[in-house]
């Protein structure tokens, strides 16, 4: 009987160590990086290619739902930002307008408007 065994097993146990910190780091597409590694040292018909392309798909599921959450919540600061600013302008963007508008056509008639 033939048992194969893992020719880069030492490689494989530092990949998988270094995908597990970079996951604990919550540095996701790092782990992904080291995982493909990983996978391309195995043969296609291991147990282990089977297991890490297992994890590889799970990272990338998690790495697409971050991204999703990430745009979502950019989205919705900037509404928080501009949203005030709106608001500003509507109720009293007028009076400092007109004040400006005060201001300038002093400094256009040769007036100093605060001496």
């Amino acid at each position: 009987m033939f048992f194969r065994r893992l020719v880069h097993t030492d490689q494989l146990k530092l990949l998988a160590a270094e995908a597990q910190q970079r996951v604990e780091a919550g540095d996701l597409p790092a782990a992904r990086d080291a995982w493909k590694r990983a996978l391309e040292l195995l043969p296609r018909e291991t147990v282990q290619y089977g297991a890490v392309a297992e994890r590889l798909r799970e990272l990338d599921q998690r790495i697409t739902q971050n991204v999703a959450e990430n745009t979502s919540t950019r989205r919705w600061k900037s509404v928080a930002i501009v949203g005030p600013l709106i608001v500003f302008l509507l109720t009293k963007g007028f009076a400092v307008l007109s004040i400006l508008l005060a201001i300038l056509s002093l400094n256009v008639a040769g007036a100093e408007p605060f001496k």
